[in-house]
């Protein structure tokens, strides 16, 4: 599973393209989204391996999208100095890297890995209301 998500994180390498074409508030909701939907299919059949491949492959693709979105909107944000505004959405990655699979564990023991999967989607699918307002394309100018 863990070759599926890393050759659909290959992905990620067409976020700019996504971003110049559609926008980023675009790009980073249907991401959100897609990701969201990744771990609802989870919860349809988490006993089936078989069902686990499609959710895999969306799942890698729509992460290192929203990665690469993140990246691409931090150096706007922090213009003068990207470095901080990367180490920031990787801060922020890793908190929720820590804190979620913990909070899922929990919730899987007490109501069960469906219940777990479908909370986890509620959250990322939340994220897209955190989408950029302002313009992230190439050469134009913020809104």
């Amino acid at each position: 599973m863990l070759a599926l998500v890393g050759a659909a994180s290959l992905a990620g390498a067409i976020s700019g393209e996504l971003v110049e074409r559609l926008g980023a508030r675009p790009t980073i909701v249907a991401g959100s989204l897609a990701l969201a939907s990744s771990l609802a299919l989870l919860a349809a059949a988490p006993g089936s391996w078989l069902a686990v491949v499609p959710p895999a492959v969306l799942f890698g693709a729509a992460y290192n999208i929203l990665l690469a979105v993140e990246a691409i909107w931090s150096a706007r944000v922090y213009a003068g100095r990207p470095a901080t505004g990367l180490a920031a959405v990787m801060l922020m990655l890793a908190i929720g890297l820590l804190i979620g699979p913990a909070a899922a564990g929990i919730m899987a023991a007490s109501l069960g890995l469906p219940a777990a999967f479908l909370a986890g989607a509620a959250v990322v699918a939340a994220t897209a209301l955190l989408a950029p307002r302002e313009e992230l394309r190439h050469g134009l100018a913020p809104t």
